[in-house]
This record gives structure tokens, sequence and C-alpha cells, in this order.
């Protein structure tokens, strides 16, 4: 499996992958078999969310407000100084922590072998 549930994020494609990779065997060993049963649980749980066929963003929710931080540094125009250090830029911050939690309103939780990950609702 190149996913676990201790990543940063994942794409539903990959777990779609790997369900179809294990269902495909003839044969699954104890461990495959309780992939498979944990992978399917988490795919029934998040298919009504996003367009989890055509891929959506499973972020571990550890790590919500460094991929908030990311969607709004690419996201977004920022004033050119905001991050030099200079009056009165070194004054200014962005709240991303307020805006990670904000931002769970658009988002539900589902569980992942025991770890929270956000998914678009």
């Amino acid at each position: 499996m190149s996913f676990t549930n201790a990543d940063y994020v994942i794409d539903s494609r990959e777990i779609i992958s790997r369900i179809e990779e294990l269902q495909k065997q003839d044969e699954l060993d104890s461990d495959e078999a309780a992939e498979l049963k944990i992978l399917e649980a988490l795919a029934a749980e998040c298919e009504g969310y996003g367009d989890w066929v055509h891929g959506t963003t499973l972020i571990n929710k550890l790590d919500f407000t460094e991929y908030i931080k990311y969607l709004i540094n690419s996201s977004y125009d920022m004033p050119s100084g905001l991050h030099s250090g200079e009056w009165p830029y070194r004054h200014l911050t962005l709240d991303y922590d307020a805006a990670a939690e904000e931002a769970k309103a658009d988002y539900a939780e589902v569980d992942f072998d025991g770890q929270v990950f956000l998914i678009r609702a």
C-alpha cells in the first residue's frame, strides 16, 4: 500500500485502486484481508462526499492547518511584502488556525483505521 493513515493527504483514487487490487487477488493473507476490510469501510464512509470516484482529497486532521495554510498561499494573491520581514509587513500575520477552524465547516470527518481525516462535504 502506498499510503497509510499517518499520511498528510490521500487521494481517493489511491484508495479505490488499492481496494480493486486486493479484490482481484485469488487469496489474501490475514494482513491483506484486514487491510481490505479497513479500506472498504473507509470507502463506504467517504463515497457520499466530494467526487470520490474521480478524485477527492482526504486530509489528516492533525495536518489540517498546514493544508489550509498551503491552500491560502497557493490560491490567493498576498501582498508582495507580506513575508519580507520589512515594516509594516512584519507586524501583519495571518491566523491560519482560525482560518482552518472556519474551513472545517465545509468538511466532514471520516475514520481511517483510528485516524481522523477531513474530506470536502
